[in-house]
């Protein structure tokens, strides 16, 4: 099943994504990504678009998949990892630390 939530926040943002198998940024530009780096912390497997500013970290992480905003590579992206639990798992551990690596530095 697919929801599209739209803006969420507090409490309702943080149900909606832990209860999904991943996160998906469509996003035409998209200065930083929070929704995607909150993912990424909590080892949630991400699929973005290159317009995304966390599309070099993920892609370089190999914390994700980062596919161009057209129907054709997102659908493909999200089938890829739908129908792979052993990839989204292993997207996910990379998310985690990536997020680890770059966003939850200790100071």
């Amino acid at each position: 099943e697919i929801v599209f939530v739209g803006m969420l926040s507090g409490e309702e943002k943080e149900t909606a994504l832990y209860s999904g198998d991943l996160l998906v940024q469509a996003s035409d530009s998209e200065s930083f990504g929070m929704s995607v780096a909150e993912a990424m912390g909590q080892g949630i497997p991400v699929l973005l678009t290159t317009r995304v500013g966390l599309a070099d970290i993920v892609r370089d992480e190999q914390a994700g998949l980062v596919v161009t905003k057209t129907i054709e590579d997102i659908a493909g992206g999200i089938k890829k990892l739908l129908s792979d639990a052993h990839i989204r798992r292993k997207i996910g551990d990379n998310g985690r630390r990536a997020a680890e690596k770059y966003f939850f530095q200790e100071t």
